[in-house]
C-alpha cells in the first residue's frame, strides 16, 4: 500500500457521496487536530481524468482545507463505479458516526449499482439481511417524513421500520413516529403502541393511541393505560349527561354507584386468576342476589 501527497485542488468529491452534511464543531476539530498534529488515517482516492475523486475521506479532505494544507495524503487505487462504491460502504460500516440514513443510502446504491439481492449485499457488508430489508423499509419512510430519533438526536432505522408497519396513510405514519421520538419510546415500547394502533377501530380510538403517553412501567401496560384512559373519558361523558338527566342527588348518588360498579366488574374481568374459590363462590351469591334487586327496580321505575 502506497501513501501519497495528493493535492487538494486536485481532488473531486465522489458523485456516490453519501454523507452530505457533517457536525461543522467536530470538522473544526479534526482541522484543529490536523493542523496541529498531522493527518493519521490517510484518505482513498481513484483516478478522474486529470485528477482524483474521493472514494472514502470526505470529512478529512475538508477538514485538512480548514487546516490550511495543500495536500492530503491519499492511498491511490484503481476502482471502477461498483468497486470504489463498494469501498465507501464498507468504510463507513466501520464508522460511528454514520447515521442510519447515510448508511441506507449506501445499501440502496449498492443494490442499484451492482445489481446483487439483498441477501447476497449482507453477505458482502457482514450484516444479517434483516438489517438490510429494515434500512430499506426505514430509507423509504425518511423520504416521506417518516423518521424516529433516539434520545441522543441520531435517527434510529429500526423504530423508524417499525414506524413503517403502521396500518394508514403516510400522515399516521408520521404521527406515530412522532410519538415514538417526543416520548424516547424503547424498541419494546414502539411496539406496544403499533400494535394499539393497528388494533385501534376508527379515528377517535387511533387519536387516543396518539394522546396517551405510555406509562413506561413493567407492572402497568400501554393497553391497561389505554383502558384506563377510556374508563376515565366514559365517566366525563356520563357525569355531564347526569348533569342533564337530573339534579336529584339520590338519582346520581344511583348513577354514580352503578358506573362505579361496571368500572369494578370490567377490572375483575381482566384478573380472574386473583378470585380464590371462596371468592367466586361468594360473588356468584351476590350476583344472583344483586340482579334480583336490579329487576324489582325496573319493575317499581316501570310503574312510576
Amino acid at each position: 500500500m502506497i501513501v501519497e501527497n495528493v493535492p487538494l485542488k486536485d481532488l473531486r468529491p465522489s458523485k456516490d457521496q453519501i454523507r452530505v452534511t457533517f457536525d461543522e464543531e467536530a470538522l473544526d476539530a479534526l482541522a484543529l487536530s490536523i493542523k496541529k498534529q498531522g493527518q493519521e488515517v490517510p484518505i482513498k482516492v481513484r483516478r478522474n481524468g486529470k485528477g482524483y475523486e474521493i472514494v472514502y475521506g470526505h470529512r478529512r479532505t475538508e477538514a485538512s482545507r480548514r487546516a490550511g494544507l495543500q495536500t492530503v495524503a491519499a492511498i491511490v487505487e484503481d476502482l471502477d463505479d461498483s468497486e470504489a462504491l463498494l469501498k465507501q460502504v464498507l468504510e463507513n460500516e466501520c464508522r460511528e458516526d454514520v447515521d442510519a440514513v447515510e448508511k441506507a443510502r449506501g445499501y440502496a446504491n449498492l443494490l442499484e449499482k451492482i445489481g446483487c439481492s439483498e441477501a447476497e449485499l449482507a453477505q458482502i457488508v457482514g450484516c444479517s439481511r434483516q438489517t438490510i430489508r429494515r434500512s430499506m423499509v426505514a430509507l423509504k419512510g425518511m423520504d416521506h417524513g417518516v423518521v424516529v430519533h433516539n434520545s441522543d438526536g441520531k435517527i434510529s432505522s429500526r423504530k423508524t421500520a417499525i414506524a413503517m408497519q403502521v396500518q394508514g396513510d403516510w400522515k399516521a405514519k408520521r404521527n406515530v413516529a412522532d410519538k415514538f421520538t417526543s416520548e424516547a419510546l424503547n424498541l419494546g415500547q414502539t411496539e406496544d403502541v403499533l400494535m394499539a394502533y393497528n388494533a385501534a377501530s376508527g379515528a377517535k380510538e387511533k387519536s387516543r393511541v396518539i394522546k396517551v403517553r405510555h406509562p413506561k412501567r413493567r407492572d402497568f401496560s400501554f393497553e391497561q393505560e389505554l383502558r384506563a384512559t377510556s374508563m376515565d373519558a366514559d365517566r366525563k361523558a356520563e357525569k355531564r349527561s347526569l348533569v342533564e338527566i337530573t339534579d336529584e342527588p339520590i338519582v346520581k348518588d344511583y348513577m354514580d354507584a352503578m358506573t362505579a360498579y361496571r368500572d369494578a366488574i370490567k377490572e375483575a374481568s381482566e384478573s380472574p386468576a386473583r378470585f380464590s374459590p371462596e371468592a367466586i363462590r361468594f360473588t356468584a351469591r351476590r350476583h344472583s342476589i344483586i340482579t334480583k334487586e336490579i329487576i324489582a327496580l325496573d319493575e317499581v321505575l316501570s310503574n312510576v
